[in-house]
This record gives C-alpha cells, structure tokens and sequence, in this order.
C-alpha cells in the first residue's frame, strides 16, 4: 500500500468518525483526539444514553471499534496526563498517570553516550514535567522524576542545576 492509499484510507476513517458524531442524536460536549486516543466529556445524558451513543459509533466502522473509560474519583488518564474534574469549577492535571507497563528506565549515565545525550534526558523529562502538571502538582513531579533520575544513576547536583535553569520553569 503506498502512502496515497494510507491517507485514503485514514481520511475516509476520519470522515466516518466526523459522520458518527454528527449523525448522533446525543453528542458529547468536547472531543479532542490524539491518533487513536479520544479525551470527550458526555453530558449529564445519563450511562444508557452513553452506551447507546458507543454502539452507534461502532456501528459506522467495521475494523474500527471504540471502547470507553469512565471517570474513577473524578480522574481519567488521557495519553500520560491524569486529568481529574475539581470540586470547583475547572480541572487540574499531572503526569502522574503512569502504564503499569512502565519500567521507569531511562539512559542509564553510566551507559557509553556522550554526556549531551545524559543531560538531554534530563532536560526533556523536566521540560515534560513542568510542561503537563499543573501549579498543584508541579513539586510533587519534579520530586518523582528526581527519584526517578537517581535510580538510573543521575546524581542530585545535576539533576537539581536542570530544574534550577529549565527555561520552561523561567517562563512559569
């Protein structure tokens, strides 16, 4: 298949979806996609009106089936952001959210790279970090990924002079 039938194919999926929804009696208030994963927010429609409006998006795409999460405690993981709905108005989110799959194993300092490479890791996981959580939830990361960093041989002086000059923390 060359990459003309690939975009085809994936416009006339996309085409479908946008078909679905607008053909949905009931639609959800927000429906943000990120390849194949889809972060939406169904009105107070009720769980039988949701389960309905999961069968007709099934029933538009064979070889393209939708499954659900519901929130747990107000929270819902969406790619690796736990996004959780405040008691007030508004919503807070961290990337504490992590695949129990995840090894938390990143290049180890004492590998054979060039220390460009050993800071890079640093610099990428901190700007991620700050980037993803939110005022609340910001330390509690840094403090995790700190943790994390010295189990894969990164000392605290290094670690803690990243977070120190992080351009991204600087523009907060």
């Amino acid at each position: 298949m060359n990459g003309d039938s690939l975009n085809r194919e994936f416009l006339s999926r996309q085409e479908k979806e946008t078909q679905a929804l607008f053909s949905s009696p009931l639609k959800p208030k927000c429906w943000l996609r990120y390849v194949d994963d889809i972060f939406a927010i169904w009105p107070p429609h009720g769980r039988e009106c949701l389960d309905n409006f999961l069968l007709h998006l099934n029933s538009i795409h064979p070889s393209k089936q939708f499954t659900i999460e519901v929130k747990n405690n107000m929270s819902l993981p969406f790619l690796d952001v736990m996004t959780t709905k405040l008691p007030t108005q508004g919503f807070s989110h961290s990337v504490f959210f992590r695949k129990s799959t995840h090894t938390y194993r990143y290049l180890n300092v004492q590998s054979h790279h060039q220390p460009s490479q050993h800071n890079s890791v640093i610099r990428s996981l901190i700007s991620r970090s700050i980037r993803l959580s939110d005022n609340t939830n910001r330390q509690t990361e840094l403090n995790f990924l700190k943790q994390v960093l010295s189990q894969n041989g990164y000392n605290n002086t290094q670690i803690n002079s990243n977070i120190l000059n992080s351009p991204i923390l600087a523009q907060l």
